[in-house]
């Protein structure tokens, strides 16, 4: 078949409308002329070249060291090996901020998790993925995974695999574990007609023996729906480590009349999809999005900029920024211990052997300041015209310090640039980062960052998603729900921002929903890890009298209810009521609202009898008006005059 023909009656297609559902009898012919021909998937090059340049830009200083070499063709090998012992990678660094904001999709609060499906199968697999890998659980797995791909190798795989044990006759499922595929293993991939994926073929190596000595040798493997083949180049020179009972052979003819041979065998595993996910998360515009890109992508200009011009940087700093005099001396005239011989080109005598260095110069021959600590003392001459101008003695030269300084500016920039580029933040111009200081300084929009973010935590929910569904398989069974689901906001804002949200909303008069809700944002972030105080306290806030309106708008209009009314009651004892339920009903929030309701106007109406009103309280009289003018102290009698004693 050929599956890389682009076009179809002059109309683009699809790429998964070409590679259609591979059978167990068409993976054979086409895993053995993967293997025998080195025939690879058409993209398979450059996601490769991906991978490669992710280690460049994520900084790496071996993989920085060819990239170096783009910047400085007419260097000499000795100066390149310089320059790259001389050079400290930052990139990583740099991508630090930006990617730290992807442990918040694993912490975010609000996550939902449904596995429905037979109890005796989804209590054996419970166990199988609470300890799914390096005592992670499935999810934990998940989610390294798939940071680990948007950050290195974004066409990374991972394939759900069973271990099988020979249980009295009968084989038993012992437990369920993954196969890490990089891109460079991964040979080729097709999908069906859906968009689903159809096959998936990579290599391994296993062990030899060759000519009595250990070594390695290929085995192919492609997963189809259902099946697993296993495929192994046979020569007779190696000699077997592993046993490969129940293999049958096959001999593969090449174009040029050489034949190989190959032993496979072909395993059911009862899968209803290929179990395998691939974790590109962010897909590549340029190659129609068929394969993935890291979630710096955007910030790929900025980067190269910061890693070509840190080295230059560093290099002058190094070599060209150190402090350097040129500075005239006297001849040194120290003399020997027992005063015979005088030094004579720092050595006593003029006899260059060690026991007659200068004690004075140390062999330098010239009145030298060895330390800071010491200076270089000149005798004062007889006459005053023999006196020396000492600012004519010594010459500091100058430094690049603007070619430095210049430096410094591009690194601040492209630094700043990356953390905002990754985010597609909107002030990303040179302008808006001449003027700001540091990239946490500038303005975040964090519903981007939570854009971002969503394809990342997409990838994650599909491969824990998948791993239950093809679990159930391995048993036989089906899934009848498998749902992982993260919230669509990841609640980034710190405490800080938050309280100039706040502030923000009241001054402009936001209704109250919107301050409520900032509120409990605030709640949520200062308790994340007490969930049962954040819901004591939403529960108490759902009852709070009159929140809709300012407090003097609520304090007038309670004023005009009778001391025993339950909403005036718990209005003035609010802070009495819930200090009370904090002590007395921590779990508060599991009644319902009406039984909330009744014990807050019950713990008010106790507080109330305590309270003593004064004789003079304003009356209606003369309407509302007159009411808010009299608790507002306007149209009194003014006070009687002091009288004269």
């Amino acid at each position: 078949k050929d599956l890389s023909l682009p076009y179809l009656s002059g109309v683009r297609v699809a790429q998964h409308v070409k590679s259609l559902t591979m059978t167990a009898q068409d993976a054979l012919p086409h895993l053995s002329n993967i293997a025998a021909t080195g025939t690879r998937h058409k993209l398979y090059a450059r996601t490769v070249a991906i991978a490669d340049e992710c280690r460049v830009l994520l900084g790496d200083t071996d993989a920085q060291a060819d990239k170096l070499r783009e910047y400085t063709l007419m260097e000499t090998a000795e100066e390149q090996e310089q320059r790259q012992r001389l050079t400290n990678a930052i990139t990583g660094a740099t991508l630090g901020p930006s990617l730290s904001y992807l442990e918040k999709v694993i912490r975010a609060d609000g996550q939902t998790e449904i596995i429905e499906g037979p109890p005796e199968i989804r209590s054996k697999l419970t166990d199988h993925f609470t300890r799914f890998y390096r005592g992670e659980t499935l999810k934990q797995y998940c989610f390294e995974a798939a940071k680990y791909a948007v950050k290195l190798d974004p066409n990374y795989w991972t394939v759900f695999q069973y271990k099988t044990n020979n249980d009295n006759g009968g084989i038993t499922i012992t437990d369920i574990y993954p196969i890490e595929v990089p891109s460079k293993a991964a040979l080729d991939w097709g999908l069906d007609e859906a968009g689903e994926l159809s096959y998936l073929c990579f290599t391994s190596d296993r062990p030899v023996i060759n000519k009595g000595k250990p070594a390695t040798a290929p085995e192919y493997f492609c997963y189809g729906v259902g099946y697993v083949l296993h495929l192994l180049e046979v020569r007779p020179e190696w000699e077997e480590v592993n046993t490969y009972d129940g293999y049958e052979t096959t001999v593969y003819t090449l174009a040029s009349g050489k034949t190989m041979s190959f032993a496979y065998r072909i395993f059911t595993n009862g899968t209803k999809e290929v179990p395998a996910i691939r974790w590109a998360a962010y897909l590549s515009d340029l190659d129609d999005n068929e394969i993935g890109v890291p979630i710096y992508q955007n910030a790929r200009g900025h980067l190269f900029d910061l890693i070509r011009d840190k080295s230059f940087f560093d290099l002058t700093k190094v070599l060209h920024m150190r402090p350097e005099k040129a500075q005239y001396v006297k001849t040194c005239d120290g003399m020997d211990e027992k005063g015979d011989q005088m030094c004579d080109g720092g050595y006593y005598g003029g006899i260059r052997k060690e026991e007659n260095r200068c004690h004075q110069c140390n062999g330098s021959g010239k009145m030298l300041a060895a330390s800071e600590q010491r200076v270089v003392t000149l005798a004062w001459p007889e006459r005053s015209e023999d006196v020396l101008d000492l600012g004519k003695l010594a010459h500091y030269f100058d430094r690049p310090v603007a070619s430095i300084q210049f430096f410094d500016q591009q690194i601040a920039a492209a630094t700043r640039a990356v953390t905002l580029a990754v985010f597609n933040q909107q002030n990303v111009d040179a302008g808006s980062l001449a003027n700001v200081s540091t990239a946490t300084q500038s303005r975040i929009e964090y519903d981007k960052v939570n854009d971002k973010l969503a394809p990342f935590a997409a990838q994650i929910e599909k491969a824990f998603e998948k791993a239950w569904r093809v679990g159930f398989n391995f048993y036989g069974q089906e899934a009848k729900v498998a749902l992982l689901s993260f919230p669509s906001d990841y609640k980034l804002q710190t405490l800080t921002e938050l309280m100039n949200d706040l502030k923000s909303a009241r001054d402009s008069g936001s209704p109250y929903w919107v301050t409520q809700s900032i509120m409990m944002d605030m709640l949520s972030k200062s308790y994340r890890n007490s969930p049962d105080v954040v819901a004591l306290f939403a529960a108490i806030e759902r009852h709070r009298p009159m929140k809709s309106k300012r407090p003097e708008e609520a304090a007038m209009l309670l004023q005009l209810r009778a001391p025993d009314d339950p909403e005036r009651q718990l209005f003035e004892q609010w802070d009495n009521v819930i200090n009370e339920i904090q002590e007395t009903q921590p779990a508060f929030f599991v009644y319902t609202l009406e039984q909330q309701r009744r014990m807050m106007y019950e713990m008010a109406a106790k507080y109330a009898e305590n309270v003593k009103y004064i004789d003079n309280s304003p009356g209606l009289e003369g309407g509302l008006e007159s009411l808010f003018a009299q608790l507002a102290g306007e149209g009194q009698e003014p006070p009687p005059e002091p009288q004269q004693a």
